[in-house]
């Protein structure tokens, strides 16, 4: 997505040469051959300027927007909440693959949680976390920096939990999937589960 330089100024190649040999501003995706060919730009170029990503279309410069946030939350009662059997991580039953692309490095909030029940026995645990794959590969459990754990307890009363991590995403697509894993038996549920990945801006390093 994008949109025209504001204004509607026009931003011309000239222009993005003197920036950049101010070291105000650098290409942004493309590799270090291509800055010699910034007078001569191409559809698709892109340039990094004060945190804002430019591309190159139509002989102008336009301003290119972030992605636009991605959320899913389950839709399934939590009478109906399959129980989460594996001991290790593993997906979420009730949870659906999400997935983000991004033309360049991206920092993104991952926000996740549901209602989480560990119910029958003193010990043991549910946890929830997410599997990122694709063009960022991150494992489930470090998503965030302690997993989400509920341990056990003797009611069957579930309790509300989130987390979060900013992450750096790499261009490409990746994919997005809660995971989970319990710990001694009984209950163990997430109900009312949640994904979301928000965007928050561009990468300069």
């Amino acid at each position: 997505m994008y949109k025209k330089f504001i204004n509607n100024d026009q931003f011309t190649a000239t222009d993005a040469n003197a920036l950049m040999r101010q070291g105000i501003i650098a290409l942004a995706g493309e590799d270090a051959s291509a800055a010699g060919q910034i007078d001569q730009p191409y559809d698709g170029m892109r340039c990094l300027i004060a945190g804002r990503v430019y591309v190159y279309r139509s002989s102008f410069w336009h301003l290119e927007l972030i992605p636009n946030p991605v959320t899913w939350y389950s839709v399934i009662q939590p009478n109906n909440t399959p129980n989460v059997t594996e001991e290790d991580w593993a997906t979420l039953p009730s949870s659906a693959p999400q997935s983000l692309t991004t033309p360049l490095d991206l920092w993104a909030d991952i926000r996740f949680g549901g209602s989480l029940r560990a119910t029958g026995g003193t010990t043991g645990h549910v946890s929830l976390s997410v599997q990122m794959t694709g063009a960022t590969t991150i494992a489930p459990g470090l998503v965030a920096a302690i997993p989400i754990r509920h341990p056990s307890t003797l009611t069957s009363e579930p309790i509300r939990y989130s987390g979060s991590r900013v992450v750096k995403l790499f261009p490409g697509t990746t994919s997005f999937q809660l995971h989970a894993m319990q710990a001694g038996g009984g209950t163990r549920k997430v109900d009312s589960p949640y994904l979301e990945i928000v965007p928050l801006k561009w990468s300069s390093n």
